[in-house]
């Protein structure tokens, strides 16, 4: 509207000149238009003039100054001296510049008496052409080819924005209604798209009332301009009608003030992408009307929608549907929404799942770096029949304690958080054996860099349960990170409710199945808890039930045809155990095993030593010793120097 003003003030400057252009001399000019323009406010300070002739003249430069600080430069003006009757009036200018200066008087900005004295321009200089090859006032973008043509009852005004030629008509119905139109061209469907409405006129001020269909792809470029849209987003496709009713009081304590309803009547297709990295594809099938609220001068709008159905599309990532509700934004934009994916049969590029949920509240805001996502505290994941070609996970569950941040730069994108609690159950890269733990994850980050994902975070593991086969073992948590960079996973842990807390280091490739551990500086206890209460089903007619194992290991393993092959070495050192088999109690037994496996040659024990206080079978047998060899494959022993004591 501002341009809109300055506008009206120039186009009466230019006909004052051309009521004195008989006279026009430099200092005439200021001379004489003065009392004329005193109405306006504005007082010419400097003026050039080029050529004189019978029927118009040329100025090269005309500077004029608003009492506000508001200065007007035009350029390459020519203007009509006298004019055939009936003709038009032509006034051309190669540039017209207009730098207004910051108010700080609080003086309001009367924009319903500018659109009356906009309207009454059809009485006062009908037959008028202006061409303006060039007009600007920061910040807004620059018009370019600039043409309003007036009659006793019409305006038009043509022009070209960002590439973008737009027109707009307003005509007099009567005394104080007016139809007015705004159009833009469509290149997708050869035709001009147009929002037109009715211009009312009263005691309180002015109301523009209007319904139109629109064909959205066609006025993205407005919506970028006024910062509705951002830059990033394009408008491929869809349809919509829109509702609107504008309001200008003439009390300017009041903002001028517009409400819209935007009503989807086909599916709205939209993408974003930055200048790397694969664009957002969404296509918006259904949803209620978008309710749009904004006041003036100073743009400020907001943006209301009840729900929406949205199907979300990014490189090898297809058709992920995305339900929306309490949609909400502002000036920015900044917007805030509940989310929710819902996606059965989920086919990903890293594998398919039977069910993906995701239940989120966000915060978005757009800049000119990107895209900022804030996901609120209780947002919750849950993943369910997850597999791929080397890993399958039953369930995961995943819950934000704290609020996460989600990036997308042309770069590509980054997350963290600082408190996850998540869960997952029959985690497995092999048949038959499967992992159920709580994972707690703190300092969580991850990003995605030319197509390279990586992720750090802090892990705590209390306890966790691994199966193989039909048994369950309860196996000791875990604390420490874990870190992903592409499909390489390394973790470094310190084990959790040990006699003795070691280490766990190991690392994994998730593409290939190929992985490695190294258990270090264990010891658990049987004190209290009986070997029997951590294998579940036991079945087994021996038991331990004290004492203490601690545990150095190396394994790796990758996957075969038939399952996976396994290379472990290992130490295994036995501190006063304690237990039964059948009808034999013992305690005390102490040995250090250590051993080898492969796939080739299975178990492979080295000799050792034993050392066992007390072996009871009906007769006590005490302080036995002896160097065994174990079979592990064949379930075979050989003993030798053997010494026990009985019968004292």
């Amino acid at each position: 509207m501002k341009a809109l003003k300055y506008l009206t003030i120039t186009l009466a400057i230019v006909a004052v000149l051309a009521g004195v252009g008989w006279y026009l001399r430099d200092t005439l000019i200021q001379r004489v238009s003065k009392p004329i323009l005193a109405d306006y406010d504005v007082e010419v300070v400097d003026v050039s003039l080029d050529a004189l002739g019978t029927n118009n003249a040329s100025i090269g430069y005309l500077e004029l100054v608003h009492d506000k600080g508001t200065t007007i430069v035009i350029e390459g003006l020519t203007l009509p001296v006298r004019t055939t009757e009936g003709a038009s009036s032509l006034y051309t200018a190669e540039k017209v510049s207009i730098v207004t200066t910051a108010r700080d008087d609080g003086a309001p900005f009367e924009m319903a008496r500018l659109i009356d004295q906009f309207l009454s321009l059809t009485d006062t200089l009908p037959g008028t052409e202006i061409h303006i090859e060039e007009f600007s006032l920061a910040p807004y973008p620059v018009v370019h080819d600039l043409s309003w043509t007036l009659s006793d009852t019409e305006q038009n005004i043509n022009g070209t924005v960002e590439s973008l030629a737009a027109s707009a008509m307003t005509s007099r119905i009567d005394a104080s209604t007016y139809s007015i139109s705004f159009f833009l061209p469509d290149p997708t469907t050869a035709r001009d798209e147009q929002i037109s409405g009715r211009l009312q006129q009263d005691d309180g001020g002015i109301s523009i009332v209007g319904d139109s269909a629109l064909d959205l792809p066609g006025w993205q470029t407005i919506t970028k301009l006024v910062g509705i849209v951002p830059a990033e987003i394009e408008i491929r496709s869809g349809t919509a009608g829109l509702q609107y009713e504008l309001s200008i009081p003439y009390d300017t304590t009041q903002s001028p003030s517009i409400d819209a309803a935007l009503t989807p009547t086909s599916p709205l297709h939209i993408a974003y992408s930055g200048e790397s990295g694969d664009p957002t594809d969404l296509s918006v099938d259904q949803g209620s009307a978008v309710e749009i609220a904004a006041t003036f001068p100073e743009v400020e709008w907001s943006l209301q929608q009840a729900e929406a159905s949205i199907t979300v599309t990014n490189g090898e990532w297809h058709d992920i549907p995305m339900t929306v509700n309490a949609v909400s934004c502002q000036t920015g934009p900044v917007c805030s929404m509940n989310a929710n994916i819902l996606w059965n049969d989920a086919d990903m590029p890293i594998g398919t799942a039977e069910k993906i949920e995701v239940i989120s509240a966000l915060d978005l805001s757009f800049s000119d770096d990107g895209v900022r996502v804030n996901v609120r505290p209780d947002a919750t994941l849950e993943l369910t029949g997850f597999s791929s070609s080397t890993n399958s996970v039953a369930l995961i569950e995943a819950h934000m304690i704290s609020a996460g941040t989600m990036q997308y730069t042309d770069d590509g994108w980054e997350f963290s958080a600082d408190s996850i609690d998540a869960r997952t159950e029959s985690l497995s890269s092999a048949d038959d054996a499967y992992l159920t733990a709580p994972v707690f994850l703190e300092n969580v980050s991850a990003s995605e860099r030319d197509r390279v994902i990586s992720v750090k975070a802090g892990v705590f593991v209390p306890s966790s349960q691994f199966s193989l086969n039909e048994l369950i073992v309860a196996t000791p948590g875990i604390k420490g990170s874990v870190s992903l960079r592409d499909s390489d996973i390394v973790f470094d842990f310190e084990t959790v409710g040990l006699l003795e807390n070691g280490t766990i280091k190991g690392k994994y490739d998730l593409d290939s199945g190929i992985g490695e551990i190294a258990i270090a500086e264990s010891a658990l206890s049987f004190d209290g808890t009986p070997l029997s209460n951590r294998v579940v089903p036991w079945g087994n007619d021996w038991d331990i039930s004290a004492g203490n194992a601690a545990l150095d290991m190396q394994a790796s393993w990758s996957p075969t045809d038939s399952g996976l092959a396994i290379n472990a070495s290992s130490t295994l050192g036995i501190e006063n155990l304690s237990g039964f088999y059948t009808d034999t109690a013992f305690a005390g037994l102490s040995t250090e095993i250590e051993f080898e496996y492969d796939d080739n040659d299975g178990f492979i024990v080295q000799p050792t030593s034993i050392k066992v206080a007390l072996i009871d079978m009906g007769l006590a047998i005490e302080n036995l010793t002896a160097d065994v060899t174990l079979d592990a494959n064949e379930l075979a022993v050989e003993v030798e120097n053997l010494q026990m004591t009985a019968f004292n």
